[in-house]
């Protein structure tokens, strides 16, 4: 019941437009392939300037300045013209729009170099134990992304501001670096580490707005270097943390979470305008009022007892 659509080219850009014809257009049902010469031509001339990927708002109104107007029109552009009045990328989008790959396929994501979590306050902070708290939070939710990409994190990064909008209030914003003596990804280590970095960094007096943990320094799990006489992860804390993971996965996310994150957590960023989750939990579920009618059994002229009015179904 998902809707998808199909869109195939010679290029990336040209299947760009054939998906995006393939989606608004029912006649394709869905699915378009431009693998002859006329349904080319054909979907080019119906696709607008505008419309085509990688051509933002202003270079389409240029186009169209110069009588640019569809895709086709614009295939169609001496290169020394659209070099000389837009730039090298929209040179290489009208050369795949001739059907000449100038943009290669990426079948694998580039490696993650840094992996971070931050979050503003619900309300200023003063107190280190309330910081401590959120930071400590923070740090787990950036060592289960680490998790989750099979690596580890050579260094920890801690920040701390206060609300620059506020020019009324004392101002103050600070961040420390500290590195792993070895790669881990355990998330208790990483909270005592991200602990020792804040005790460093945090000054009284401020009304902190926002905190956030930085894992810097990422290498694959397998390949990570070994580091003598080095406290490294025990087969016992991975264990620990893929059985933590586990859980969380099947009973919710925060089903087990480390004591060093609080349990009131008063400090927790509002989300009062967040989209109700209609498709994974029962309370969000859309309710519609219908009314029910019981007709007798015999009666010819269809006439009946309306019962249960306004019924939530």
């Amino acid at each position: 019941g998902i809707p998808v659509s199909v869109g195939i080219g010679k290029t990336k850009t040209l299947a760009k437009v054939a998906n995006h014809l393939a989606k608004k257009q029912v006649q394709y049902h869905g699915v378009l392939a431009l693998e002859t010469q006329e349904k080319y031509q054909e979907a080019l001339r119906q696709t607008p300037v505008g419309n085509i990927w990688g051509v933002g708002h202003n270079l389409a109104r240029k186009f169209k300045r110069n009588g640019i107007h569809t895709a086709l029109q614009l295939s169609k552009a001496p290169d020394i013209w659209v070099r000389r009045n837009t730039n090298v990328i929209a040179l290489r989008t009208v050369r795949e729009l001739r059907g000449e790959p100038c943009m290669s396929l990426k079948f694998f994501p580039p490696p993650k170099k840094s992996i971070a979590s931050t979050r503003s306050f619900s309300r200023p902070l003063t107190e280190l134990e309330d910081l401590k708290e959120a930071v400590a939070s923070y740090a787990n939710r950036a060592a289960r992304k680490l998790r989750n990409g099979n690596m580890v994190s050579g260094a920890v990064l801690v920040f701390l501001k206060t609300n620059q909008h506020r020019p009324d209030q004392s101002q103050y914003m600070n961040s420390l670096t500290i590195e792993l003596p070895a790669y881990t990804c355990d998330t208790s280590r990483l909270i005592t580490i991200a602990h020792q970095a804040l005790e460093r960094i945090y000054r009284p007096g401020f009304l902190y707005k926002k905190a956030g943990v930085m894992l810097l320094d990422l290498r694959p799990a397998e390949t990570a270097p070994q580091v003598l006489f080095a406290k490294e992860d025990t087969q016992r804390q991975r264990k620990l943390m893929a059985t933590i993971d586990t859980m969380n996965d099947k009973l919710g996310k925060e089903t087990i979470r480390f004591a060093a994150e609080g349990t009131t957590r008063s400090w927790r960023m509002k989300r009062k305008l967040v989209s109700p989750a209609y498709t994974t939990r029962w309370q969000d579920l859309k309710k519609v009022k219908v009314a029910a009618k019981l007709v007798s059994p015999g009666d010819d002229q269809g006439n009946g007892i309306a019962v249960g009015d306004n019924l939530d179904r």
